[in-house]
């Protein structure tokens, strides 16, 4: 059976996991794309949680045996297994998780959650805003044949997102928060010894969640410019250049 990713494209959570594959050299993969709100019912029906209470979200892959991994980090690590279970026994493949970096790792994940949180609080509060943005994340075919269904789906979509996210983020990560976190990155990542990696001198899943973040706080500051929001206003955009900069990997060119 091929495992199948339940993923969101753009949702820089699923793009660890499928970063993460990619560059574990995992293809037997099948990748079904969520729609939120419109998916969870069928994503709730199929790992069985019934509880109006419990947030499901993405990504969620169904391994081999039709085991429900939820989490980016879990994704990785399972990608991982089967890389070094499939590699040469004396010719061991490069781990995205080596144990004497693990603490490491650990600390980026959680810089990279926070800032993270932090854009999608930012993000829901740019969709209330600004009508011709929210209507744009309704599909097309629903726009063009009733705009008045468009618009109420529009404004339904962004109360969903913000009960479902938006309190518990603000709470998580404030924009100071993730000011300081930008700079310890930048510090870590641009400094004059050039580093680029993080962890080692290979790519470990610190790398893909740092790149994640910076990729959406790239297209938050965009978004922001287009409709007259001034995101992070006091950030220096040279710092956002240099990180994006030194964050650009191989593994992020695939299209899905």
């Amino acid at each position: 059976m091929m495992m199948e990713l339940v993923a969101l494209p753009g949702s820089p959570w699923s793009n660890r996991a499928v970063w993460s594959f990619s560059v574990c050299g995992v293809k037997t993969l099948a990748l079904t794309k969520y729609k939120p709100m419109l998916s969870e019912p069928w994503l709730r029906w199929r790992l069985k949680n019934f509880n109006p209470f419990t947030v499901v979200t993405v990504p969620v892959l169904f391994d081999e045996s039709g085991k429900a991994i939820q989490g980016a980090e879990n994704i990785a690590r399972h990608g991982d297994r089967i890389q070094q279970e499939n590699s040469e026994t004396d010719r061991k493949a490069t781990s995205l998780f080596p144990v004497q970096y693990e603490a490491d790792i650990a600390y980026w994940i959680h810089c990279s959650d926070t800032l993270q949180k932090c854009l999608r609080w930012k993000y829901t509060d740019i969709l209330k805003s600004n009508t011709e943005l929210a209507l744009s994340q309704i599909p097309s075919s629903i726009r063009e044949r009733s705009p008045l269904l468009a618009s109420v789906l529009a404004k339904v979509g962004i109360r969903f997102f913000e009960l479902k996210y938006a309190a518990a983020d603000r709470n998580a990560a404030s924009e100071s928060d993730a000011c300081a976190i930008l700079h310890s990155m930048h510090r870590s990542l641009c400094s004059s010894t050039k580093r680029v990696f993080l962890c080692g001198d290979s790519i470990t899943f610190a790398d893909i969640a740092v790149a994640s973040a910076i990729g959406s706080l790239t297209r938050l500051l965009r978004v922001g410019d287009e409709c007259g929001d001034q995101v992070f206003s006091e950030l220096d955009r040279n710092i956002v250049s240099d990180l994006t900069k030194a964050t650009t990997h191989s593994f992020m060119t695939g299209q899905w």
